[in-house]
């Protein structure tokens, strides 16, 4: 028995370290030819790949912290981007932030009317299931909070997956064709320094990070491993003399997008085998209008408020959050405006769960009689 734990362990590692070698080649090479978010998008199909063909060849089951790389990835990212905001550019956005708040209730609004339209559709699930599969308070958290309350974990984890990753795709392509933004055109933030300094940068942003985390979740904080090291990593970068600065090394930046890659890619493969196929379509279905959705709240936020349409669409995109903030920092837009609504939304969404579920309990009542909705199969 120990024998074969040892050999299980050294097939998982062998397993993990071919993923995310797979994903590093094609991130590579993605970035060699100047593809938006190519490191990211390394993580989705070196995930994907290994996960379709390596995975079934080596039987693996159970842990393969899968999860704790997109905790790591958030974490990294949070502790980069928030040495770069500063307490004044956050608190210059005045009523601004009142219109912020008006866009995220009504991204909320439209997550609900989608679920109860998903419920409808898909008579097999509980409103509790497409309620969780539809509001963008990250994978891991839904699909946890899905399974404790008894809705289907395994198809809100690929609903939840397949969002995230048509957002990340579909926010370049609106930007490039319908809103006639010249990506290419936009100076990448960032810049070169001495290889000391990022070794030391690097150094304090991975301290940062896994403390915030740590403080975050002992605080019990919505999305700590985002918001817990983003928050104290502003606190850190604004406590700093002036001259100083910690920018987040490139090297750090790629690792932490291909481990957010890797849990789209893995999430949807592993999982598209265990699903019936009209559930995971009538998902995709609600992913669609979503977006929609949220296309045009991104144009009524962009006629009330003084942002350009980069701003606009980044800060009420349907998450993820990371995705979103990380692209903030790629176009180099207003990183201040959609970091608070990107990290207001989490809040909200994570911090009023009993409130979801009571709603969607509320409307399952008022729903006519069905067939039991299939939860969670074990």
């Amino acid at each position: 028995m120990p024998c074969t734990r040892g050999y299980t362990t050294l097939y998982r590692l062998f397993y993990l370290a071919i993923m995310l070698l797979t994903s590093g080649v094609i991130g590579w090479v993605l970035e060699s030819v100047h593809f938006k978010l190519g490191w990211m998008f390394g993580g989705v199909a070196g995930a994907a790949l290994t996960s379709c063909f390596l995975l079934p060849a080596l039987k693996l089951s159970g842990r393969l912290y899968i999860n704790k790389m997109r905790q790591t990835g958030q974490a990294i990212l949070g502790g980069g981007i928030g040495c770069l905001l500063h307490f004044s550019d956050i608190g210059a956005l005045g009523w601004l932030f009142i219109d912020i708040v008006i866009m995220m209730v009504l991204s909320l609004i439209s997550s609900f009317v989608l679920a109860i339209l998903f419920s409808l559709l898909s008579t097999r699930q509980s409103v509790k299931t497409t309620f969780f599969s539809t509001l963008p308070g990250g994978i891991g958290i839904m699909a946890n909070l899905a399974q404790q309350y008894g809705a289907n974990a395994e198809l809100v984890a690929i609903v939840q997956s397949v969002r995230i990753l048509s957002v990340v795709m579909f926010t370049p392509f609106v930007l490039t064709n319908l809103m006639r933004v010249n990506l290419d055109a936009v100076p990448v933030a960032g810049g070169d320094y001495a290889d000391y300094l990022q070794l030391i940068n690097a150094a304090l942003i991975l301290a940062i990070s896994a403390l915030g985390y740590y403080l975050a979740h002992k605080m019990r904080i919505a999305s700590p491993s985002l918001i817990g090291p983003l928050l104290l990593a502003i606190l850190v970068g604004n406590l700093m003399p002036s001259h100083s600065v910690l920018i987040l090394p490139p090297l750090l930046s790629h690792a932490a997008q291909i481990l957010l890659g890797v849990t789209l890619g893995h999430g949807i493969i592993a999982r598209l085998a265990t699903l019936r196929l009209r559930d995971v379509a009538i998902g995709l279905l609600s992913i669609v209008f979503l977006l929609l959705f949220s296309l045009v709240i991104a144009a009524f936020f962009h006629m009330i408020a003084p942002v350009d349409w980069q701003t606009a669409i980044l800060s009420t995109a349907p998450g993820g959050a990371a995705e979103m903030i990380i692209l903030a920092k790629t176009l180099d837009t207003h990183m201040e405006i959609v970091v608070t609504a990107q990290v207001l939304r989490q809040i909200i969404v994570n911090s009023l769960v009993p409130v979801w579920v009571a709603l969607s309990d509320h409307v399952e009542a008022l729903l006519p009689k069905r067939t039991l909705p299939v939860e969670a199969e074990k």
